[in-house]
């Protein structure tokens, strides 16, 4: 996905040598761009040394996207005292530079919270719960693989913990293993027969995955133990995309008897 970039980069320097070239191809848009939806971190097949050209490109040309782009760098690169020495110059009217901040202050206050993780895990090296506190703070910074070592390990410590396991599926989702998550979430649900949320989660995926018939009766399951607004919507859902569109409408209604706002979501 960055070679796109990285043919611009290069087309900006070869054409004219001069940083003005570069947006008038697109080069800071395409840096821009590029950053992933949420805006916290680079695209996983990015070059980061051809990155970090374009966006310092950008900058010297006075778009303000680059300077950012070179901090949201800085900060995918592990260095984020570059990227707040970077911020700490922008305007104030930057949204996109108020985002990186906020960002990189949750940042400092996981490496905290792992840190204390770790202390405990370091006092009593067999506490599953502890691994299982890791591996959530491990996910949220965005460190998916550590994450699902640290649940496993939660795992292997309490075999058959509902909530270590649906701990599990939704880092195995972040990773879109969906087929392992379902597992997980199976698992979860039949160690913890009275519990709804495996069950919606896994109607939650089958919807998702095209499979109504099945993310029906799931839901079905979760209704019976816990009704939700959340449920109801997506069985009418599930039930819209069948056509059966007067359950669909029932399910709906009894979603925004729970939560009215659930027909505003909608």
């Amino acid at each position: 996905m960055f070679a796109f970039v990285s043919v611009l980069f290069a087309a900006a320097t070869t054409m004219s040598g001069s940083p003005s070239a570069a947006d008038d191809i697109g080069v800071c848009s395409a840096v821009q761009a590029q950053l992933d939806p949420n805006g916290d971190t680079l695209m996983e097949d990015w070059d980061l040394v051809a990155a970090m050209a374009a966006a310092k490109l950008c900058a010297a040309n006075g778009d303000p996207r680059g300077a950012v782009s070179v901090a949201y760098m800085h900060r995918a690169n592990g260095d984020r005292t570059a990227a707040k020495a970077i911020l700490s110059a922008a305007p104030a009217t930057s949204a996109e530079a108020a985002r990186l901040q906020c960002r990189i202050a949750v940042d400092e206050k996981l490496d905290s919270a792992l840190a204390d993780c770790d202390r405990a895990i370091a006092l009593r090296p067999g506490w599953s719960g502890a691994y299982n506190t890791r591996a959530s703070a491990l996910r949220e910074a965005g460190r998916l693989q550590e994450a699902l070592a640290a649940s496993e390990r939660a795992i292997a410590l309490s075999p058959g913990n509902a909530s270590f396991l649906i701990n599990q599926a939704v880092t195995l989702e972040k990773l879109n293993r969906l087929g392992e998550a379902l597992i997980a979430y199976a698992t979860a649900a039949g160690a913890a027969p009275r519990g709804a949320e495996p069950w919606e989660n896994i109607g939650r995926i089958q919807l998702a995955q095209g499979d109504s018939a099945n993310a029906i009766a799931s839901l079905d399951r979760a209704i019976a133990i816990k009704p939700s607004a959340v449920t109801f919507d997506s069985r009418g859902n599930a039930k819209a995309n069948l056509k059966q569109f007067e359950a669909a409408l029932a399910d709906y209604a009894s979603a925004s008897g729970l939560d009215p706002c659930a027909a505003r979501d909608r």
